[in-house]
């Protein structure tokens, strides 16, 4: 009857701690919760414009990195285009929360040929991403490295996001999770491509 009585007055506490546990132990409970915090206006992404006299930062030349079949895709040969690349792994929480938002930008950007996307698994387990992208059903283009990337634009913060503009200049910034399907991110980026 103690034990039944100790279980009563301590459920919340019981109830707490399962919660917890599962939080720490179960990555996808942890993106579940991530998720629903950016939903309800959570983990928005900072999209200021800079201000006049700050210093600019250019995306370092020889960055190159593979897509999905192989091709080499080096970014020196992208200028002229605005580019959204995101570093993530299929194990980080934060990453799998924002990937939903992410996958939306691009179905509203895919079109343009003046965008591009680069989804980029840093544990360089290119099919292990295929099939997170096909189980999840998202249409993202992933990447892996076939460079250094410089610590400049990806210390090993993951997610990372990063956003250059048509001349090379990087224009926005994000280590951490974000909603990037926000109408604030949605018209920088639609400014960015004028």
């Amino acid at each position: 009857m103690k034990f039944k009585n100790l279980i009563k007055g301590n459920i919340g506490f019981i109830a707490a701690m399962a919660f917890l546990l599962l939080m720490v132990f179960n990555p996808s409970a942890k993106a579940w919760m991530l998720s629903g915090l950016m939903k309800v206006g959570l983990f928005q992404p900072d999209v200021k414009a800079k201000e006049p006299g700050q210093p600019v930062k250019m995306l370092p030349e020889g960055i190159v990195f593979l897509d999905q079949v192989g091709n080499t895709v080096d970014l020196s040969t992208l200028k002229g285009k605005v580019l959204f690349i995101n570093f993530w792994a299929t194990w980080c929480p934060p990453c799998i929360a924002e990937m939903p938002s992410i996958n939306k930008l691009y179905q509203q950007f895919e079109h343009n040929k003046d965008m591009v996307f680069l989804m980029v698994d840093v544990d360089n387990s290119l099919q292990r991403s295929l099939e997170f992208m096909e189980q999840k059903n998202y249409s993202l283009p992933v990447h892996t490295p076939a460079s250094v990337i410089p610590s400049s634009i990806f210390d090993g913060s993951i997610p990372t996001t990063i956003m250059v503009n048509k001349v090379g200049q990087i224009v926005f910034e994000h280590a951490g999770g974000a909603d990037f399907s926000n109408e604030e991110l949605i018209q920088f980026m639609q400014n960015l491509l004028k």
